[in-house]
């Protein structure tokens, strides 16, 4: 499926939360230490704000989140040993639909105006049990990145 707002009038684009369907057959999850598959369809509901640029989803983070459900390129036993930094989340639609997918651990950065949009939108799309595998992280282009790669550079696979 194929998802396009980009023909909607500018202020219905972004007035109601953006929704878009996670639709990938099996998911393989560690709970407790143990592995458990089970088929999973659920729904992403997204914040977004008209006011603020960072803060809506566009056409190339949904062409990008949907990237990742091939699972002949992305497997879910690849996604579980990656750690992921999106630089410039926004809305955070592409680092919330990598974590729900299995990702090992995902970094989500962006301007201080947008981190409250991109912690509301963790805290009601991210199961709580999954909470310890996200973080938000406010950075601004052109600063350091000491502390920002502090803990993702000693993994050896990235996305």
């Amino acid at each position: 499926m194929w998802l396009r707002q980009e023909y909607k009038p500018e202020k219905q684009r972004f007035e109601k939360p953006f929704e878009l369907e996670i639709d990938r057959d099996r998911l393989t999850r560690q709970a407790d230490g143990r592995k458990r598959e089970f088929i999973n369809k659920s729904v992403l509901r997204l914040e977004q704000s008209y006011t603020a640029l960072g803060t809506t989803v566009w056409d190339g983070s949904i062409a990008l989140a949907k990237m990742f459900d091939n699972k002949e390129t992305f497997p879910c036993h690849y996604l579980q040993t990656c750690r992921v930094l999106e630089l410039g989340a926004g809305c955070g639609l592409v680092g919330i639909y990598i974590c729900l997918l299995g990702a090992k651990m995902t970094f989500l950065t962006d301007q201080k105006c947008c981190v409250k949009t991109l912690e509301t939108n963790v805290k009601s799309n991210i199961p709580q049990f999954q909470r310890d595998k996200i973080k938000v992280m406010e950075y601004s282009w052109g600063t350091n990145t000491d502390e920002l790669t502090k803990g993702i550079v000693e993994e050896k696979r990235y996305l």
